[in-house]
């Protein structure tokens, strides 16, 4: 059975559904509570303010110094090989188990908002227990998909720097150094376009179709590609296409909201508060997008008898009969 999927329709059926659960009505211990989710869910997905180290090791030699050779900088790379060791490791760690704690976390908010947007309410004990097996094999699954692209990167940046280590050797810049400035931009640029795709793939429909059916996250994975992505590429294509103009748009709306509020939004966890309609309403807006593939995906506010709910997708209306006169 071939379905008419819409990506217009759901935009405004989701700032409904915002509405509903932020407004009707207005309740501000419940903005904190599913804020505290949406801070969660939200974490690492933005950047943030790392140490700052200021040992100083003396001043190494840059461009235009008189020491400022190459063999020169690797001299004094040597000289103070075990402060810059101890402070590499030191950043290394800390940047590892922040994005683990983040990612984790992460994925337990994934679960936690979700919950508290289908059934409109504000918790968040019952919710991180129940789904923490579901979002422990969210964070796996993603972990693995981070290392991944992590390597990937990796071995772009070592093949381009092998590719151009002529160049940097004796200074110049040929065609080798630029193809391998090309070329490794560009791959970097594709492989961080992908890792982003699949991140917001899991969200936008892995997770709730684990929700749904008490599925381990690979089992999720399968379900999409199988009932969702099989046959809707194109539509899926637009439904990414207008999240991206969609996004923009809340991009421009937050910037505005975080000078109104003298910068208040940008504030962890404050951020997550101010600006939770935006949340709520990607959130609301992949899953109404979803429940358009099959009866079984309508999630919005399951007590809902189908035919009552105000956010189900209408029928179209029937046609008139043509005019003119009837056989008898």
């Amino acid at each position: 059975m071939v379905r008419d999927i819409s990506v217009t329709h759901p935009v405004g059926v989701a700032f409904d559904a915002v509405r509903t659960i932020l407004f009707t009505p207005f309740d501000l211990g419940k903005w904190f509570i599913i804020g505290f989710g949406a801070f969660l869910a939200q974490l690492g997905s933005g950047g943030f303010g790392g140490p700052n180290f200021n040992y100083n090791v003396g001043s190494p030699p840059g461009p235009g110094s008189p020491t400022g050779d190459l063999s020169e900088l690797i001299d004094w790379i040597s000289q103070h090989i075990v402060v810059i060791s101890a402070i590499a490791l030191a950043v290394v760690t800390v940047g590892v188990t922040l994005t683990l704690l983040f990612l984790w976390l992460s994925s337990r908010g994934q679960f936690m908002l979700l919950d508290n947007v289908i059934h409109n309410r504000a918790k968040v004990a019952e919710p991180w227990r129940r789904f923490k097996l579901l979002a422990g094999s969210l964070f796996r699954l993603r972990l693995g998909l981070l290392a991944l692209t992590t390597l990937i990167s990796l071995l772009v940046i070592a093949a381009g720097l092998a590719l151009a280590w002529s160049d940097i050797q004796h200074k110049t810049f040929t065609v080798r150094g630029v193809l391998a400035l090309i070329g490794g931009v560009g791959l970097l640029s594709l492989i961080m376009l992908t890792f982003a795709l699949c991140q917001h793939v899991l969200v936008d429909f892995v997770v709730p179709i684990m929700f749904r059916r008490n599925l381990t996250c690979m089992a999720g994975v399968r379900i999409f590609r199988h009932e969702i992505l099989r046959g809707h590429v194109w539509t899926l294509t637009l439904f990414y296409l207008m999240r991206a103009l969609l996004m923009i748009a809340a991009g421009i709306a937050a910037f505005v909201v975080t000078l109104l509020t003298c910068c208040l939004a940008a504030l962890p966890y404050i951020g997550s508060v101010v600006l939770l309609p935006i949340t709520l309403f990607f959130r609301s807006y992949s899953l109404l997008y979803l429940e358009q593939f099959s009866p079984e995906w309508k999630m919005l506010y399951p007590d809902i008898p189908h035919e009552h709910d105000p956010f189900a997708p209408q029928p179209p209306a029937p046609h008139p009969p043509p005019a003119g006169p009837y056989p008898g």
